[in-house]
């Protein structure tokens, strides 16, 4: 990806590849994406992608592989988007390494064809919060972050930030449409965060590279509600709150959590039961005896 056509044609020069103006001049489906620009690097760039996806979009190949010169953050929203998308995805990382080892070589620091090894990461201690929709994880998070003095984050509030409408509307595209953003803010914010409380959506856990990605990044808490609170919350805001399924509340919870609590307790290292007289203080000091220390 250039900025010029003229800069893109004299890197073509000599070879197969050809430049082309626009995704709509490719007369070709894109077998492999290199983003070479700063979008995506932390900083002043870190939320920004080379290209809007819903015109690259169209212009892939089925089995399309993306691959981002930046490693920090080693997720861009460009490689989040392409992997929550289901496309193979790697960062810079590995080329500085070869590069870095290209170097030793030349100067006698390393002997020829030595192999370096990415440094272990920093430690995160990220707390994600789930459980079925109105168990009070995102009333929860923000006091729980106090306590243990890091931010608080809301993914469904991530979500609707970066897809500049509310959770109603991005899910009335349909769901996948919207696992798909869940995906993408729940990685990125993995790979950023290196400490914090954050509550997820109730259908995190129904994404099992998700659930790896949170019981390697920090701990995962289950905030078990018995069904009949869940009922009578979900029934208080039904404005906010709307079915998922155009069923009853009662119905639709008693469905969904006869096969979605197997999934919590899976995906857990603490169950924390929740009651009607469960307060925030409470909750949260149980939390934090059962953090590892």
């Amino acid at each position: 990806h250039a900025r010029r056509l003229s800069k893109a044609e004299e890197l073509c020069r000599g070879t197969a590849a050809r430049a082309v103006a626009t995704l709509n001049s490719s007369d070709v489906l894109w077998e492999c994406v290199v983003n070479c620009t700063p979008c995506g690097m932390g900083g002043a760039h870190v939320d920004e992608m080379p290209l809007p996806w819903h015109e690259l979009e169209p212009a892939l190949h089925p089995k399309a592989v993306f691959y981002d010169l930046v490693y920090e953050p080693p997720l861009t929203p460009l490689l989040a988007r392409a992997q929550a998308q289901g496309f193979h995805i790697a960062n810079g990382l590995s080329m500085l390494l070869r590069q870095a080892e290209a170097q030793a070589a030349i100067w006698g620091y390393l002997p020829l064809r030595s192999r370096l090894e990415a440094p272990p990461g920093p430690r995160r201690k990220l707390v994600w919060l789930i459980g079925y929709r109105a168990s009070g994880k995102s009333t929860l998070a923000p006091r729980l972050a106090q306590r243990l003095n890091c931010p608080s984050f809301d993914l469904d509030a991530l979500l609707e930030a970066r897809a500049g409408r509310p959770i109603a509307q991005v899910f009335g595209q349909g769901e996948h449409a919207f696992r798909v953003l869940e995906d993408m803010e729940l990685s990125l914010l993995a790979a950023r965060q290196r400490e914090g409380v954050v509550a997820t959506g109730g259908g995190a856990v129904l994404n099992h590279r998700l659930v790896e990605t949170m019981r390697e990044s920090g701990t995962v808490v289950y905030l078990d509600a018995p069904d009949d609170l869940l009922v009578a919350r979900l029934e208080q805001d039904a404005a906010a709150r709307p079915s998922l399924t155009g069923r009853p509340v009662a119905e639709e919870v008693q469905e969904v959590m006869a096969w979605r609590r197997t999934l919590y307790e899976r995906a857990a290292h603490v169950v924390i039961p929740v009651s009607a007289a469960s307060t925030l203080e409470a909750l949260s000091s149980e939390i934090m005896a059962r953090l590892p220390k």
